[in-house]
């Protein structure tokens, strides 16, 4: 496994000569699919919420359904863990969260008896005004099920140093989509994907700040092969995931549509629009429960508009963001096979500020076990 400092250095040691984004609210101009339907408002506003006011160490208790219902939050931070951390911490963290949601369900339960108010608890009151913003139907044996009441672990830190990446990434990303003649909205979308984390791989096989799956990778271009995984490299990951999307709008017709499908899958999303008959991605949302499409693709395109909203508005929410140095590069063209250490010493540098500047180098590579292949292009510093 590469060294963590290697892995945090690749994502700011890829692009040079750009200037700092300013950051901007949304405008007149905005296309009208960056705008939160009414309908989708609480969803929208959940994961704003987590993606720019809870941390890491903080777990937010809500309801799958009705996204607006918080229970409550439940505080990890003397158990503090962001991507590397003990079992023993995980399992503890784990522990309290089901804790908390266990009480939860006990005074839904309750509430689901319908009680005088004079026998409820403090809490349990709490929990029945909370719903009876929403709806006055008696809801809480059905809000009390385990795949009803959910554990949502806050963003907040992620999101930021996402943003500090953004600075190097964004620019060279609405360039290729400016290119490509598709909304520069869209590349919001990678903030929802890995919060350009360049070594981001996902339980299923997706790797890279646009999760390719190594099929999908193929499909739009990605070469994948035991020496080059190209779904790592930013610039190249882009052009794929222009090609993916523009195919994808083709035949769905509507940007809202794309963007779920980039997570519930093209085949997904056009079974949704057959079985309800409609395009309107909040009906799609609110009323779809067929086959895989869960929480997690439901809540894709609202998650979509928060990652717009907290990043056009980055200098509000996060106005202490720190900036990230860069570092500038040429592409050299790699003619025959050449062992990594080789090229270092060639061009007077590191075998580990090679592998930063060109993450999609399989650990082969590194490692020395085989050559850099020909017809590759290498980044390499510029002295």
């Amino acid at each position: 496994m590469r060294r963590l400092s290697a892995i945090i250095f690749s994502f700011f040691a890829i692009f040079s000569c750009i200037d700092t984004v300013a950051a901007a609210s949304k405008g007149p101009s905005a296309p009208s699919w960056t705008q939160t339907p009414k309908t989708l408002q609480p969803d929208v506003q959940f994961w704003i919420d987590v993606y720019s006011k809870y941390d890491n160490n903080t777990a937010v208790l809500h309801d799958t359904e009705y996204m607006g219902v918080i229970y409550g939050t439940v505080n990890l931070q003397d158990l503090p863990c962001l991507d590397f951390c003990a079992d023993s911490v995980k399992k503890a963290r784990q522990d309290r969260v089901n804790d908390a949601k266990e009480r939860v369900r006990k005074i839904l339960l309750t509430l689901a008896n319908n009680p005088p108010d004079a026998a409820l608890s403090p809490e349990a009151k709490r929990i029945k005004a909370i719903w009876r913003k929403h709806t006055n139907s008696n809801v809480f044996e059905e809000a009390a099920d385990k795949k009803r009441l959910r554990a949502q672990t806050g963003q907040k830190t992620r999101f930021e140093i996402g943003l500090t990446y953004a600075e190097l990434y964004m620019p060279k990303f609405e360039a290729i989509f400016k290119n490509a003649r598709l909304p520069i909205e869209l590349t919001r979308l990678v903030m929802v994907e890995s919060m350009f984390n360049m070594k981001a791989i996902s339980h299923a096989g997706a790797s890279g700040v646009w999760q390719f799956m190594p099929g999908t990778g193929r499909r739009y271009g990605l070469r994948i092969t035991k020496s080059i995984d190209e779904r790592n490299d930013p610039l190249l990951a882009t052009y794929a995931a222009t090609r993916m999307l523009k195919h994808d709008y083709d035949i769905l017709g509507t940007w809202p549509l794309t963007i779920n499908a980039y997570n519930a899958g093209l085949g997904h999303l056009n079974r949704a629009v057959a079985a309800l008959g409609t395009r309107d991605i909040s009906k799609i949302i609110r009323n779809h429960r067929q086959g895989s499409y869960g929480f997690a693709s439901r809540n894709y395109y609202p998650e979509f508009l928060a990652a717009c909203d907290v990043y056009d508005k980055r200098n509000i929410y996060f106005p202490q963001m720190k900036h990230l140095p860069q570092l500038s590069y040429k592409t050299i063209s790699i003619n025959k096979p050449i062992p990594i250490k080789d090229l270092a010493r060639k061009q007077r540098t590191s075998v580990a500020v090679i592998e930063n500047l060109n993450p999609s180098l399989q650990d082969a590579v590194i490692s020395g076990r085989i050559p850099i292949p020909d017809g590759v292009e290498i980044r390499i510093p510029t002295r």
